[in-house]
């Protein structure tokens, strides 16, 4: 786990190699992995480093992400968005605050694909 966090948080390693760090932390869970994630995401990284760590939180069961999540989004790249919101779709709770934002306006409608409306549906709440 040790070395999975070093890994993900050293920007002098190359990307791909940081990026399967991530999705070993995302298998591990370790508690201290989702703030580093979050960091990655919202983080000046490239976008691939970032979209993975996106789609590695959906593996945590964090009350406050959602939250967290929705407050970087304006700074995300699209291929970041796609990734934020189908982990936030992921989980009934994150699913509600989706779409909270979307009745709020700061989720763009057209952000969430109908495929991710369907998965939302599902949890039948």
């Amino acid at each position: 786990v040790q070395r999975a966090l070093a890994a993900a948080r050293d920007a002098a390693r190359d990307v791909p190699a940081r990026a399967e760090a991530v999705r070993q932390l995302a298998a591990l869970l370790p508690p201290e992995a989702a703030p580093l994630l979050l960091d990655l995401v919202k983080g000046d990284n490239p976008v691939p480093l970032r979209a993975e760590a996106a789609r590695a939180l959906a593996a945590f069961d964090n009350a406050k992400l959602p939250a967290d999540l929705l407050a970087g989004w304006k700074g995300y790249p699209a291929a970041v968005r796609t990734d934020v919101v189908t982990t936030l779709a992921s989980r009934k709770d994150a699913a509600k605050a989706l779409l909270g934002a979307m009745a709020a306006g700061q989720v763009d409608r057209a952000a969430v694909t109908d495929n991710t409306i369907l998965r939302i549906q599902a949890f039948n709440d």
